[in-house]
């Protein structure tokens, strides 16, 4: 997610769909087995949807200069933040 952001920073965007997609592929890891943190990861990924989404269509139109990268970080900086508390969790209870 570090990176995510700071390609998202540097206006890599042809590039943070592909890291997108790699940590959507672990979100969907970690809800199929781990149902207890489903909800979490059902938003993070519908949060991840939305935003690639959006880059997508922002560079099918050329227009990726307009992207709101704040906005963006800021909703991976939120969904980091729950994923480390998931971790934290796991580590308590020794997975």
């Amino acid at each position: 997610m570090d990176d995510i952001r700071k390609l998202q920073r540097d206006g890599s965007w042809d590039v943070v769909p592909n890291h997108y997609s790699t940590l959507r592929r672990e979100l969907i890891t970690i809800e199929q087995s781990r149902p207890e943190f489903q909800q979490q990861m059902t938003t993070a990924l519908t949060h991840l949807g939305i935003i690639v989404d959006e880059i997508e269509g922002a560079l099918a139109n050329k227009r990726h200069k307009g992207l709101d990268v704040t906005k963006f970080n800021r909703v991976i900086s939120t969904q980091s933040d729950e994923l480390e508390r998931i971790r934290v969790a796991l580590r308590k209870a020794g997975i």
